[in-house]
């Protein structure tokens, strides 16, 4: 037993089951965050609108960053046209699927950012693997949301993942009888007192996942169910994973399926040779790229162009703008999360908009107590003769800084803005620039403004999503600073 878990591991009044399904929760699983909570909440609200839920959403900068870049990926938009706002995707992908894109992240974030077991590695591949081959029989059988059942797939051996990314002395003890030879099972429930697909039942419910995750965990499964779909999918990642594609094992569910699916063997046998390689697309859509090795890929030529691709994808010119500025958003969770101070915490996320979103200059011009002047504050790039740390006046209607406030939103700046140039705009860039107004407590702090002064690039509508999503990240850091302090 690991002695360093919360005490509810040792309270004689809970089932072992229900013990660990507390400990889950305890040790931080992100299923309980703020976001995922709003969310679900959300989600349970037969009158919310897209809005609404795209509002939750998009206060957690890096969790839509991840949904955009999903809705965007050939899996769930084979049409490939252009989803840039959460609105959009919420509609495109219907309220229950982003519920649950969103648990499935935050759970995968949790689990990739611990102590990576191999097993959960493996488990990440065939959960993958399997939700790619669900999401294809669903097409074939018309299914009303393949994308549900695809998230579904993805969840179903959740208690799996969540253990194996565990510390807990049990994981070693479980791996010491399989390695004697017991089954997974037996051992699970010599060490545990349960099985891990039982662990799974648990938190479906406990965690409120969606009902089609519970009826297929349930065993509610026969040939006209959607839960077929994913059990099948299970079905056929394992046997491939164990035996092989061209097993006879393999070739014998394959034969299930086409009758399952009312369709020739051969075309299944097609089908499903493609969805390994989609497997490893739909896992790159979700960030991950550490599970090419794992997956079981149809043929070594495609392992060696996937890895080709991987390496190219990790090509610092080639990373996306969304990837990277998302990559950053994570590690800017880290010193929030440890206290650290409140002028180290801005100067590094002003480091994260200016790295992130490819700008020549950016900076945060804080509004001064008195509500009369700003000061240039946490400078990237070259600023004005004299700039940083200066203050400037604020001229009610004159000023370009008070243009900026009274818009409320983010929003590119040129010359052709003939009340931008009155107001000075002039004095900060020759070209175009972006800014934001920062709003804490429903009080305007300051202006988080980037430019790109010397590449002389207009900033497009994306890069402007991007600059928003990391602006977003500043009063959330005040908030939290203010709360500490």
């Amino acid at each position: 037993m690991d002695k360093s878990g919360p005490s509810v591991m040792t309270d004689d009044r809970l089932s072992p089951l229900e013990a660990w399904s507390i400990r889950l929760s305890a040790e931080g699983t992100p299923v309980f965050s703020r976001t995922v909570r709003e969310v679900s909440s959300v989600s349970a609200d037969e009158e919310a609108s897209a809005r609404d839920l795209s509002a939750v959403v998009s206060q957690d900068a890096s969790m839509t960053a991840r949904l955009l870049r999903i809705a965007n990926s050939a899996i769930f938009n084979p049409q490939h046209r252009p989803v840039e706002t959460m609105s959009a995707a919420v509609i495109m992908l219907v309220f229950d699927v982003v519920q649950e894109l969103a648990l499935s992240l935050a759970l995968i974030e949790k689990v990739l950012s611990g102590n990576a077991h191999t097993r959960v590695t493996q488990g990440l591949a065939r959960a993958f693997h399997a939700a790619a081959q669900a999401k294809s029989f669903a097409v074939l059988r018309r299914d009303r949301c393949p994308e549900e059942v695809f998230v579904a797939a993805l969840l179903y051996q959740i208690g799996d993942m969540a253990f194996w990314s565990t510390d807990a002395d049990e994981r070693a003890a479980v791996e010491a009888l399989v390695a004697k030879g017991v089954s997974f099972e037996v051992a699970e429930r010599r060490v545990l007192g349960f099985s891990l697909s039982e662990l799974s039942r648990r938190l479906a419910v406990d965690w409120s996942l969606g009902d089609l995750v519970k009826e297929t965990l349930d065993g509610k499964v026969d040939v006209s169910s959607r839960s077929s779909h994913i059990a099948l999918g299970h079905q056929i990642a394992k046997v491939i994973e164990v035996h092989g594609k061209d097993s006879a094992e393999v070739l014998s569910v394959m034969r299930r399926l086409a009758a399952h699916l009312n369709v020739p063997v051969e075309r299944v046998e097609s089908r499903v040779s493609d969805n390994l390689e989609a497997a490893l697309k739909i896992a790159r859509s979700y960030g991950i790229t550490s599970l090419d090795t794992a997956l079981p890929l149809a043929e070594p030529e495609l392992r060696v162009e996937a890895a080709e691709t991987n390496s190219e994808a990790l090509s610092p010119a080639d990373i996306p703008a969304a990837e990277r500025l998302l990559n950053l958003l994570g590690r800017l969770s880290t010193p929030v999360e440890a206290g650290a101070p409140l002028d180290a915490l801005m100067r590094y996320a002003v480091s994260v908009v200016h790295d992130g979103t490819g700008f020549d200059r950016t900076y945060f011009a804080l509004l001064s107590p008195d509500r009369k002047s700003m000061q240039a504050k946490y400078i990237l790039g070259d600023g004005p003769p004299g700039f940083e740390g200066s203050r400037r006046a604020l001229e009610a209607r004159h000023d370009f800084f008070q243009l900026v406030f009274e818009s409320g939103k983010a929003a590119v700046y040129d010359n052709s803005d003939q009340d931008a140039v009155a107001a000075n705009l002039g004095w900060f860039c020759a070209g175009e620039c972006v800014c934001i107004p920062i709003v804490v407590s429903s009080k305007p702090i300051g202006i988080l403004y980037a430019d790109r002064s010397s590449a002389r690039q207009p900033v497009d509508e994306p890069t402007l999503v991007l600059f928003q999503l990391a602006g977003m990240q500043i009063p959330m850091i005040l908030s939290q600073a203010r709360k500490a302090g």
